[in-house]
């Protein structure tokens, strides 16, 4: 056991070391997304209707052949490959209702959207394929809209001015508008359906073209830059040499230049939709770094985040008056300055709606990410901030959900030492980083399974020094997309708990809060 001490900071030192080489010169982490058989499978289509024949084409086959050849048998990406190449069956049935168990607010869109990229594969419309209406009172991002707009005229829609108008605006970018290439692949395949539109198509495909990843594959988003930085800064941040200083200034600076008219951020530095969730972790970000130097964007970050309570105490993901969510009620709680007058009141509604809305198995429902680690981790670390309100129902209420989070935790935990997405899951880097990063300092955590959890994370470092992981995000939600390098600062995140005393973690990363409350 006396190993792991120093294991951890060698490995922590590598991986920040690998972190750093991969900023982009001007305080940002790269941060790509790979390739995904769903937006390959509507690009080649795209280029099919088109007769594009340029090498973009082969390679985009090869992508898909070799996706259909690695991927489960039957599985979405297996089942979409084929289609596109037309080496197997139509999409089918089965494409259409591959998130029909999807449990979430959002389900009825995403059927809709499935239902869709039937279509685009199978050329063919579906019997009875006419979208059903969304509820008037649901509020959509720019993107969502433009998503629906475009599922409903593949689906048969009639593409009249209003539609035609939402279609175009989400082509108008001279690159790929908000970064999102599932958007800008099903606007083009309604575009086409729309005649005198072809010069747009054309153009769109071009553009589209130009973000091909070098395996030929087209991916969800351009990339996540914004969201990857900002989780890296705190994990630098803690326990920091004194040499980091500088280095974590730039990062710092460039997170507060990107901060949106509104006071939010968005989760990449092309995106202009701001979120709950990238404005929170950005707030802990600058907090981490100098909460002084940062203080005027923090207070605009409050004011933007007080703009999206709901009702119920809760936060949603983007807009005012969605539905709320507690993993983004989490960021949003652990974002709220303690000496701002209405925090009590705020952060008390916030926590008593994650303590809500928590499972009997101490989770929580599907969100951005599959991973139930994930959850855990952000809502532990939000509940903890219940030490700092004077109700002591409502401390024993998150002390008691913190427990719980923490006792799946340890209920869950593999043979092997690591934790898997869901229970019963082969362990992977993230849900095992993410565990012990809720695990750590933590008097409820058993030592043996904070140790074993260590030495299994430990091991998954390959010899580049990285982290390769089984990836959680999701987006559309219940579509796993992979950002690699969030596997890295997220164990870097996990490292710089285990190594950081939690005294002094309280005094570092949230020293911006008020001195002495532990997080």
């Amino acid at each position: 056991m006396s190993r792991q001490p120093s294991e951890i900071a060698a490995a922590r030192r590598r991986l920040a070391a690998r972190i750093w080489r991969h900023t982009d010169g001007q305080g940002l982490i790269t941060a790509p997304c790979r390739s995904r058989a769903l937006e390959s499978a509507l690009a080649l289509r795209l280029l099919q209707a088109q007769g594009f024949s340029g090498p973009e084409r082969g390679r985009l086959i090869a992508f898909l052949e070799r996706t259909r050849r690695t991927s489960t048998p039957g599985s979405l990406d297996s089942l979409l490959a084929g289609a596109a190449l037309g080496t197997e069956a139509p999409a089918g049935a089965s494409v259409e209702r591959a998130l029909d168990r999807f449990d979430h607010f959002t389900r009825g869109r995403k059927q809709v959207l499935m239902r869709a990229v039937r279509v685009v594969l199978d050329g063919a419309p579906v019997a009875g394929a006419a979208p059903p209406g969304r509820p008037p009172q649901e509020r959509l991002t720019p993107w969502s809209t433009a998503l629906s707009t475009a599922c409903q005229v593949i689906l048969g829609a009639a593409p009249g001015p209003p539609r035609l108008t939402t279609l175009l605006f989400a082509q108008r970018s001279p690159g790929i508008w908000e970064g999102h290439l599932l958007c800008h692949l099903l606007t083009l395949h309604a575009l086409r359906r729309v005649p005198g539109q072809e010069a747009v198509v054309a153009d769109g495909t071009a553009r589209m073209l130009a973000r091909q990843n070098a395996d030929g594959g087209i991916p969800f988003i351009c990339g996540e830059e914004t969201y990857a930085t900002a989780v890296a800064v705190v994990g630098l941040a803690l326990g920091r040499s004194p040499d980091q200083g500088r280095p974590l200034l730039a990062l710092a600076d460039r997170l507060r230049a990107l901060q949106d008219d509104d006071g939010g951020w968005a989760y990449a530095p092309d995106v202009r939709q701001t979120d709950v969730d990238t404005t929170g972790v950005c707030v802990e970000a600058l907090r981490a770094v100098d909460p002084l130097r940062y203080r005027e964007a923090i207070n605009g970050a409050g004011a933007y985040l007080r703009a999206r309570r709901g009702a119920d105490g809760g936060f949603p993901t983007y807009l005012p008056g969605a539905p709320s969510e507690a993993v983004m009620t989490a960021a949003a709680a652990r974002a709220l300055d303690l000496d701002e007058p209405d925090t009590p009141e705020l952060l008390g509604g916030a926590l008593a709606f994650i303590a809500a809305h928590q499972s009997p198995q101490g989770t929580y429902g599907p969100g951005w990410s599959r991973c139930d680690a994930h959850a855990v981790f952000r809502t532990v670390l939000a509940l903890r901030r219940a030490r700092s309100l004077p109700d002591p129902g409502l401390r024993r209420t998150a002390r008691r959900a913190t427990e719980s989070g923490l006792g799946h935790l340890v209920r869950t935990q593999n043979p092997d030492g690591g934790w898997g997405q869901r229970e019963g899951e082969a362990s992977d880097a993230i849900s095992t980083a993410l565990s012990l990063a809720t695990l750590a300092g933590s008097p409820a955590a058993p030592p043996l399974v904070v140790h074993r959890g260590t030495g299994r994370l430990l091991a998954c470092e390959s010899s580049d020094g990285s982290f390769p992981s089984r990836p959680d995000s999701t987006g559309p939600r219940g579509l796993v997309f992979d950002v690699p390098v969030l596997s890295d600062v997220y164990v870097l995140l996990a490292l710089a708990r285990l190594a950081t005393p939690r005294h002094a973690r309280s005094q570092g990363v949230a020293r911006s809060f008020r001195p002495g409350v532990p997080v």
